[in-house]
């Protein structure tokens, strides 16, 4: 593996806030009494945006389609994401980014010229490229405090499997007992890993890997835990959440949901939308993710406990 250096700047995007009320489906005994806030964010001028990274401090990172180019982008909490900015992997034809740690540093993946996928690290100003050795195809997803990252790469014979690379690059790769396909979405501070994987039959379930071992997630009345974009993550305090495919519902019409402490599961979908996914979930219990409305997708960031004023 030989990583690249490369300096790059972004540039800066201002956006409008929504603030909107959500709708709570709550599957399992338990309630939400707690206030919340949902943001709309929109790249301006962009076809969509999705969030897909979030850490400690309400910082965002993300994908969007802005004149025809796909791109990634970050903004933050503190500014009420009117700070946005965008950016791409030198000579990359797509760049998206997954995973963004309290440092800032961001991981995600590009595709370069040939159509290979690669991962990628950014920190500040630079970009490091990222190739699991053998791999067909190599795509970063969450990045921990220390830098160390989780994501997907496939090996020659077409089989994906998760991986988790520590910071001396020594690479430990992820397959889900009884999987024929596994990613590792994300990981915490202390090191749990989690992610989704798929079975012969072609069922997606969640799962966690800790130094207990693997434990299968699986939201109650699913037909599918997660896609092949992933599905599961985890908060330090050990909340989950992700998105689900009901079982009545046709693809593309998915639900995000949450799993408290106590093992209770509540379901969101954002007012007037078709689907609703949560990517990721903070410290803070803040949620980030996508919702599409009028075949518009949206990027959408939940302070879900309401406990963080504006502009921190």
């Amino acid at each position: 593996m030989h990583p690249r250096a490369i300096r790059f700047e972004g540039h800066m995007l201002k956006r409008e806030i929504r603030s909107l009320a959500f709708v709570f489906l709550v599957l399992s005994c338990g309630s939400m009494a707690d206030a919340q806030e949902a943001f709309t964010i929109d790249v301006p001028g962009a076809t969509f945006t999705r969030v897909l990274g979030l850490n400690a401090q309400g910082d965002v990172c993300g994908g969007t389609l802005l004149n025809g180019e796909r791109l990634a982008f970050a903004g933050s909490r503190q500014a009420d994401f009117t700070d946005l900015t965008t950016f791409a992997y030198p000579g990359a034809v797509f760049t998206q980014c997954r995973g963004i740690n309290p440092a800032g540093q961001m991981v995600g993946a590009y595709q370069s010229a040939d159509a290979k996928f690669h991962a990628f690290v950014k920190d500040g100003p630079d970009f490091i490229g990222i190739d699991v050795p053998g791999a067909t195809d190599t795509r970063g997803a969450g990045i921990d405090p220390l830098g160390q990252i989780v994501g997907r790469y496939t090996s020659l014979d077409g089989i994906v499997h998760g991986f988790f690379m520590n910071r001396h690059e020594a690479v430990l790769t992820i397959d889900a007992p009884g999987a024929v396909a596994t990613e590792a979405s994300g990981i915490t501070p202390r090191g749990d890993i989690t992610g989704i994987y798929r079975t012969a039959a072609g069922r997606f379930h969640g799962y966690i890997l800790s130094a207990h071992g693997f434990q299968t997630i699986d939201v109650p009345g699913a037909l599918n835990t997660g896609s092949a974009a992933g599905g599961v993550w985890m908060s330090g305090s050990g909340e989950l959440a992700g998105y689900y495919q009901p079982q009545a519902a046709p693809p593309g019409q998915n639900r995000g949901w949450v799993r408290l402490g106590d093992a209770t599961f509540q379901t969101y979908l954002f007012p007037g939308a078709t689907d609703t996914c949560f990517f990721n979930i903070n410290e803070r219990g803040d949620l980030g993710g996508r919702y599409i409305a009028n075949g518009v997708e949206h990027g959408l960031y939940v302070d879900r406990l309401g406990r963080r004023p504006p502009g921190q």
